[in-house]
């Protein structure tokens, strides 16, 4: 889903309180090469405060190299290396990957397309507030249906991921994946998967600079459209909406307000 909260969320507050049939290609694949993919995501915040509506931005791009190995207990061996990261928010201005970049993520890619690190380099204090990379690694691929599901033109999901920065935020979403179609990628025949459903995202914490501990509870709409080719069990592309509505209340103060969140996202491979 990719929405990325921590980014935006600290200024607002610092101002406020002052059809096609399942075809046995459906199934992950070790690459016979580096998958080096792309990611642009735009996220946007707006706030109603008795000082007025508060609102913030958030941009992310992302280039890193994915590796599909062999089978290893519970999927197929995967490691991932970030080679670029900048970003640029509201309340942090701009920021890049540092020390993150060129360090391995090593872990498990499960058949239903979730992918568990295990292993990886601590992110640096400069962006541990901000971003979580084993929480965009791990709900990056589409949700593939499980083997009892093989041959359905749509399937239920449910993926929840935790992202852990100056706030620890639970995300569940829960809905239904389908096969739209067949279509071309850059020459190529590929077929399109798309999901729906309804996320929650529960969280707490202290963001630098806010008046106290926050708790968020916001829920909406998720849809996202992914290119899959079925020959070589790869993900070719995907893109993602969300629309997230709710309260955040700062704790022990007594005060809840009004939030909403909206977040876009692409990703694709570029080799």
């Amino acid at each position: 889903m990719r929405v990325k909260i921590i980014p935006i969320m600290t200024a607002v507050f610092a101002t406020a309180c002052a059809s096609a049939a399942v075809t046995p290609g459906f199934e992950f694949q070790p690459a016979t090469g580096p998958l080096r993919y792309t990611m642009h995501a735009v996220n946007g915040q707006v706030v109603e405060t008795p000082m007025g509506v508060q609102e913030g931005t958030a941009t992310t791009d992302i280039t890193f190299v994915m590796d599909i190995g062999g089978p290893t207990a519970g999927g197929l061996a995967v490691s991932m290396v970030l080679e670029s990261l900048e970003g640029k928010s509201t309340e942090q201005g701009s920021y890049q990957g540092g020390d993150l970049i060129g360090k391995p993520y090593k872990g498990t890619l499960r058949p239903d397309g979730t992918v568990e690190i295990t292993d990886g380099p601590e992110t640096p204090a400069s962006l541990s507030n901000l971003f979580d990379p084993r929480e965009i690694m791990s709900e990056l691929l589409p949700p593939l249906p499980p083997p009892d599901q093989v041959g359905a033109e749509s399937w239920p999901f449910r993926r929840e991921t935790t992202s852990e920065t100056s706030m620890s935020i639970t995300s569940v979403t829960v809905g239904t994946a389908r096969i739209a179609g067949d279509t071309t990628w850059n020459g190529q025949a590929a077929q399109v998967i798309v999901t729906e459903g309804e996320a929650e995202l529960t969280g707490s914490g202290t963001p630098p600079g806010s008046p106290g501990e926050l708790e968020l509870v916001v829920t909406g709409p998720v849809f996202v459209r992914y290119v899959w080719d079925g020959a070589r069990g790869v993900m070719l592309a995907s893109s993602s909406t969300a629309e997230l509505t709710g309260d955040v209340t700062v704790v022990g103060m007594g005060m809840s307000f009004p939030i909403s969140f909206t977040g876009d996202a692409e990703v694709t491979l570029q080799r």
